[in-house]
């Protein structure tokens, strides 16, 4: 597009297309626009002031601040605004100016969310305004949600509809409302084992695939995935409780780790120390027969590393 703005330092208007390459530009930079980002487009300092002007009026942008200190956020020194989508800024326009100052309030708090107290806080307005004015933007045009706190059980905070809280304030995926979600927890548990049992041992991001393929395909779950982090806090709660262990890789030069189910019959006392056991360590261990009926592979009944673990009653000398 020409540069806007015409010889002689007319005033330019401006038009909706001079608006629409703005708003591209923005969706195209991570949502922001500046100053000094517009003038990428080759237009002068009074056009980029309109059309930022336009656009707040317009209630398509709120100026950028830094979640840490609640000030205005820059880059060298310029001021960030952040763009919103069309459909937010339609609804935007037909809120009251105290609801609208609600919603900039809760939206500044990103996914830490704010809860009313703040809210009439950072807005001046009286608690009963407040109060409304979350219930309209709640129910009636479903741009923010309420969320529990983790720490505050008592104490809802909101956030934007469009955002997910934080793992500080929800307790990320094992917590649901609020709440520590024990059944959910040990139903992954038992996916794990059951996984791991089928493919006698697992890498962790086939765990991981499986996992998620498994909540995907169950239409009565509303949590449809699991992050990295959050399987291996799982993986590890099993390598405590002795059902499953964590090897390296079968050849001295791999790094990778696998794991394996533990399985003990129901009269051995199971310690830490049982899970010493040198199949686990051992060279052949891909190729050795769990059949107990190969007389080619190695197998734990002509095992000497075997007899040596069982009977621990005379030095094993080398052939």
């Amino acid at each position: 597009m020409s540069q806007p703005g015409g010889a002689g330092g007319s005033k330019t208007q401006i038009t909706a297309a001079i608006l629409q390459e703005a708003y591209i530009h923005g969706c195209q930079n991570n949502n922001e626009l500046s100053p000094d980002s517009l003038k990428s487009l080759g237009w002068d300092n009074s056009v980029i002031v309109r059309v930022l002007n336009i656009f707040t009026e317009k209630r398509l942008c709120s100026v950028k601040k830094n979640k840490s200190s609640g000030l205005l956020s820059s880059v060298n020194n310029k001021v960030v605004f952040q763009l919103r989508t069309e459909e937010v800024a339609c609804k935007l326009n037909k809120l009251s100016n105290e609801e609208y100052l609600v919603f900039c309030s809760i939206e500044d708090a990103g996914n830490q969310g704010i809860w009313t107290a703040d809210i009439r806080k950072n807005t001046g307005l009286q608690t009963h305004v407040v109060q409304r004015a979350v219930k309209v933007l709640c129910n009636d045009w479903n741009l923010i949600r309420p969320v529990k706190s983790i720490h505050v059980k008592n104490r809802k905070v909101y956030i934007l509809a469009s955002l997910e809280p934080s793992k500080e304030l929800s307790g990320g995926t094992f917590y649901e409302n609020g709440e520590f979600d024990m059944a959910f927890v040990d139903n992954i548990k038992e996916k794990i084992i059951s996984f791991i049992d089928s493919k006698r041992k697992c890498a962790l991001q086939e765990i991981l695939e499986f996992i998620n393929y498994d909540m995907n395909m169950d239409s009565s779950s509303a949590r449809k995935n699991i992050s990295l982090s959050d399987l291996q806090s799982v993986i590890n709660m099993l390598i405590v409780e002795l059902k499953i262990i964590c090897v390296k890789g079968g050849n001295s030069n791999s790094s990778e780790n696998f794991f394996m189910c533990l399985k003990w019959p129901e009269s051995l006392s199971v310690t830490p120390e049982a899970e010493d056991v040198p199949c686990l360590a051992c060279p052949v261990f891909e190729t050795c027969s769990w059949s107990f009926e190969s007389q080619i592979l190695p197998c734990p009944q002509l095992c000497k590393y075997m007899d040596y673990s069982l009977n621990n009653c005379k030095p094993l000398l080398p052939e």
